[in-house]
């Protein structure tokens, strides 16, 4: 995936899906791309500014030179982030908070009107990863499979 313009495609993907996200998805303080791991000092970081949704291109696949261009499925990742509850018996209402990104990020994924210019995603799943009160936060992961031609071979 070195060629200039597959980079420049991948660049222009992932700012449209920002973008989506950021004009649908209401009562978030932060949307943004996301390349680092959570460790808990990125985590406690982070947990500052919930509720945020963070973007991740966690790998590409089944790259392909096509007459168009190259063709590449991405393995996609939504990292939803709510917190600041501040015992325990604020677990649940943290996991509650979460829903209606989780739900709203679900919507676009399933919905063929925002993707006219790349392919449908699929093979979605949601994970529940972390919901502790040590760092006050609660983090789910929505992941995916998305095929797009991404420039020029």
């Amino acid at each position: 995936m070195e060629n200039k313009e597959t980079s420049k495609g991948l660049q222009l993907f992932l700012s449209d899906v920002l973008t989506i996200f950021k004009d649908n998805i209401k009562g978030v303080k932060s949307i943004e791309l996301f390349s680092s791991q959570f460790t808990p000092q990125q985590l406690l970081k982070i947990s500052k500014r919930t509720p945020a949704i963070l973007l991740s291109l966690l790998g590409t696949k089944n790259v392909s030179s096509t007459p168009a261009g190259r063709e590449v499925t991405l393995d996609m990742a939504c990292f939803i982030l709510v917190g600041n509850a501040r015992s325990e018996s604020k677990k649940l209402c943290k996991n509650l908070a979460i829903l209606p990104f989780i739900e709203g990020i679900l919507a676009i994924l399933d919905s063929d009107k925002y993707w006219q210019l790349y392919g449908l995603p699929e093979n979605i799943q949601s994970d529940n990863l972390y919901s502790a009160t040590g760092l006050q936060v609660a983090v789910w992961s929505i992941k995916w499979e998305q095929t797009n031609n991404l420039g020029d071979s």
